[in-house]
């Protein structure tokens, strides 16, 4: 764990989306605001930040029920700033990740994490101290619908859920960290994406275009470590895990 939160780092947490196939717990909520084990994934991505002690301020961005991410936020450990993704609907989550970065300050270092993440403190502590860092599940097995990345001596050379599995590394989990230049030159690759009208690829596939100039660290993780929450069963698992795994009841 750090020892010091640095003098400017913010964390961009997407939390704009429906949840769609969650519902209908999500018809009234959205799925960062779905019950789980006695709290929900917004708490515990907000107390894992404030545990991890290497950002101070939170960017949420929102979309779908966004007042209800608002109100919850209110309790947040650390400082929020809200972004709304207006077109959350129609577009693809490179454009919230845009809305997000807009509200970054000159030159802060930043860390992006999706919004139905379950995380242990200790993946995003370890994220920071490169110019740029992925998370990458080494433990699994991925297949067509999982986000791979391609490394080459600890460098990842792509991404992209096309990929051939049995070339993969493993599977790129949603988090993500950016110092210095290598922050700056991602984030520009964001809003020219946007601008150009590429509104329909991931923000893997953006991160693609500067993997030429910006090297990025995959940080190995295991799958005990973290779990994304799509379906109803993703959410039992995720229940499971929280309840067992005293990583993730210490986080709220």
């Amino acid at each position: 764990m750090s020892d010091a939160t640095p003098a400017s780092s913010c964390a961009i947490l997407l939390c704009a989306g429906v949840g769609s196939r969650l519902r209908p717990l999500t018809d009234d909520r959205p799925k960062c605001l779905v019950p789980v084990a006695g709290t929900t994934m917004l708490a515990l991505s907000l107390a894992a930040l404030a545990a991890s002690r290497v950002v101070n301020r939170v960017v949420i961005v929102t979309g779908y029920r966004a007042e209800l991410v608002r109100e919850a936020a209110q309790s947040s450990p650390l400082p929020v700033t809200f972004a709304h993704a207006d077109r959350y609907e129609t577009t693809q989550n490179v454009v919230s990740l845009d809305v997000g970065l807009r509200a970054r300050n000159p030159r802060e270092s930043w860390m992006k994490l999706d919004g139905d993440l379950i995380v242990d403190p200790a993946i995003i502590a370890a994220m920071v101290g490169a110019p740029a860092r992925v998370a990458v599940d080494t433990s699994v097995r991925v297949g067509a619908e999982e986000m791979k990345v391609l490394v080459d001596r600890g460098r990842v050379t792509c991404f992209g859920k096309g990929l051939s599995p049995k070339r993969c590394a493993g599977e790129s989990i949603g988090v993500e960290a950016f110092s210095d230049i290598g922050g700056d030159r991602v984030a520009a690759a964001i809003h020219r994406a946007v601008e150009r009208g590429r509104t329909d690829v991931y923000y893997e596939d953006v991160y693609n275009d500067v993997l030429g100039e910006v090297l990025f660290e995959p940080l190995a993780v295991d799958s005990s470590s973290w779990i994304e929450v799509d379906d109803h069963d993703d959410l039992a698992r995720a229940t499971a895990l929280i309840e067992r795994d005293p990583r993730f009841r210490g986080a709220v």
